[in-house]
């Protein structure tokens, strides 16, 4: 089992560029795309899906990025169309100012939050499990935003791989920090978690996987002209 990560900071997508990876996607996401009031939401969707449909052309070089057929399944969730017999799933999640795609074979969720921001600690009372929020309280005050966004991002990828979001209740279990992480849950499934970052940013990824995964990190559609990608890096 293999994970690639592809990140992208939003603002270094010069128009040209943007214009390129526009050209990638069909009418209707276009229509999608202008479709949304901000202009950041917009660059956002189109370079997610610029992300996800280049992707997934590197491992089936015979299909062209734009011959992806993306359908929305159960929750609303983005999904290749059942009609390209083709076993990967992939998954978005983007900041104000990054996006970042994950794609596997079986179940994956990302996430990806700004640590440069407060972290907001009242969140942990209302989402995070009794266990979470005794570890966070044990740890020194300095630490306290760092292992907030880790298990935040970790939860987050997590029940997106799922397939559920939020309904899935994000206090029914619990995301121990051992190295690697692992999460505690009463329901069914093998999953691999590992928590990382990129840039100013917390990343995160869980896969249904029985074995440890590879995680790499790839340069899926051009970067800005003489940007190298940024390593993710594990914490």
């Amino acid at each position: 089992m293999d994970v690639s990560i592809a990140c992208v900071t939003i603002d270094r997508v010069e128009p040209a560029l943007l214009d390129r990876y526009r050209a990638l996607l069909p009418d209707d996401e276009r229509a999608r795309a202008q479709a949304l009031r901000h202009d950041g939401a917009r660059r956002a969707f189109v370079i997610g899906r610029a992300l996800v449909r280049t992707a997934l052309s590197r491992r089936h070089p015979a299909i062209a990025p734009a011959a992806w057929r993306i359908e929305l399944g159960a929750w609303g969730r983005p999904e290749l169309a059942a009609a390209h017999g083709v076993a990967l799933s992939f998954n978005l999640s983007h900041t104000t100012d990054a996006v970042a795609l994950a794609v596997a074979r079986g179940r994956v969720g990302v996430d990806l939050e700004r640590v440069t921001r407060p972290a907001p600690l009242d969140v942990a009372a209302q989402y995070f499990s009794s266990a979470e929020r005794a570890a966070l309280a044990r740890v020194p005050e300095a630490e306290r935003a760092r292992r907030f966004f880790v298990t935040w991002t970790l939860k987050e990828a997590y029940v997106k791989a799922r397939g559920t979001g939020l309904q899935a209740g994000l206090d029914r279990f619990t995301i121990e920090l051992s190295h690697p992480p692992v999460v505690h849950d009463d329901r069914a499934g093998a999953w691999q978690l590992r928590a990382g970052h990129w840039r100013e940013h917390a990343l995160a990824v869980a896969v249904e996987a029985a074995a440890p995964p590879a995680i790499h990190l790839v340069e899926t559609v051009p970067l800005v002209d003489g940007e190298a990608p940024a390593i993710w890096q594990p914490w």
